[in-house]
């Protein structure tokens, strides 16, 4: 059954757009994708218009391409982890919770928050319990600030100018200003920190986990958080080499999957 008889036809034709893209592993225009996808032009311009509205599409900043949004990717990894329970993600972030005995999240953005999609917990008594499915706040979360700095700027700058910056503690950062000297230095270290910004006592680093080798395919973010009373800022810093191999070895695990 093709995808034009299988719904309505602007459904159909937006994730035949989808499924080149996806499979092209490259950015493409428009124009390659009527060709490619015998749509005519207009239509697809007009297709691509409101699917880049609504973050399932977006212009890459280099070749000015179209590529998967966010949100696509937001919902490809998402769809992916209802397998993850005892597979092998869960067992490598259980393995680096051993390891560091603290807790772990691999967070995914998700338009207005960050999205837990995997989070192990440790075993002290005294620890923040949020399962798989929670959401925290980007401006007041390592992860969320490391995915926020790795949006194209064009979405980092309109996120700053419309998202809610509530101060959840006396360290939340919430001037717009700040906020992209952050992004700046989090580009450039390649790690975020939260310094008690969202829960009072509570610090956290976040590291990129990548679509395959590419650098700007920041697809999540595997992250340690832990009370002032076990790790300060510097111990979590102490702890990149171990969090940036374990963020290479997720994006192998999850890149044949988001390419299939």
């Amino acid at each position: 059954m093709g995808y034009e008889q299988a719904g309505s036809a602007p459904l159909a034709r937006a994730f035949r757009l989808l499924d080149e893209i996806v499979a092209a592993g490259t950015p493409l225009s428009v124009a390659e994708l009527a060709e490619r996808t015998e749509i005519p032009k207009p239509t697809v311009h007009r297709l691509v218009g409101n699917m880049i509205a609504e973050g399932l599409l977006r212009n890459d900043s280099f070749s000015r391409g179209l590529v998967p949004g966010a949100r696509v990717i937001g919902m490809m990894v998402k769809a992916q982890a209802a397998s993850w329970p005892g597979g092998p993600v869960r067992a490598l972030m259980q393995s680096l919770v051993d390891d560091v005995q603290e807790s772990c999240n691999f967070g995914v953005f998700d338009r207005d928050a960050v999205l837990y999609v995997e989070r192990v917990e440790c075993e002290w008594p005294i620890r923040i319990q949020l399962g798989a499915g929670s959401r925290v706040p980007l401006h007041a979360s390592a992860i969320g600030k490391l995915l926020w700095a790795h949006l194209p700027e064009a979405d980092r700058r309109h996120l700053l100018a419309t998202l809610p910056r509530p101060a959840l503690t006396a360290n939340t950062v919430t001037d717009a200003s700040t906020l992209e000297a952050q992004f700046d230095d989090i580009r450039r270290r390649g790690h975020a920190l939260n310094d008690a910004e969202n829960v009072d006592g509570l610090i956290g680093l976040a590291v990129p986990v990548r679509l395959g080798n590419d650098p700007d395919r920041v697809v999540g973010g595997l992250s340690v958080h832990a009370p002032t009373a076990r790790m300060d800022l510097d111990g979590a810093r102490a702890l990149l080499p171990r969090f940036e191999d374990a963020a290479r070895r997720l994006s192998e695990l999850l890149t044949p999957e988001v390419r299939t």
